[in-house]
């Protein structure tokens, strides 16, 4: 082989490693920014469910709360109910037996 045909094979060969080195640096690079993205993504969608999850928790505390809401009301309305039917003298003593309860010092 001739010094030229050598020269020509070992600067064609560092010219290959500089560009494997190139190519390498781009790929480490871009590694980088998609681990980045990757990061950014995964905090956003976190911050998302969270968000999530607690209007799911309010939610479910408002349906809870409204249920116990339409059971109380449920049970005033029956208890309105049969006190309506009651006769002025059932209900004068219904009433003042209640009053005997919460007034101190009154007996029934």
């Amino acid at each position: 082989m001739k010094i030229e045909t050598l020269s020509a094979i070992i600067r064609l060969e560092k010219e290959i490693r500089e560009q494997l080195a190139l190519e390498q640096r781009r790929a480490e690079e871009r590694l980088e920014e998609v681990l980045q993205d990757g990061k950014e993504e995964l905090a956003r969608e976190e911050a998302r469910l969270q968000q999530k999850m607690a209007a799911a928790v309010t939610t479910a505390r408002l349906g809870d709360a409204r249920k116990r809401a339409d059971t109380i009301v449920a049970e005033a309305v029956a208890r309105a109910d049969r006190l309506a039917c009651l006769d002025n003298e059932s209900l004068k003593q219904l009433v003042l037996g209640e009053l005997s309860r919460v007034v101190p010092g009154r007996k029934r």
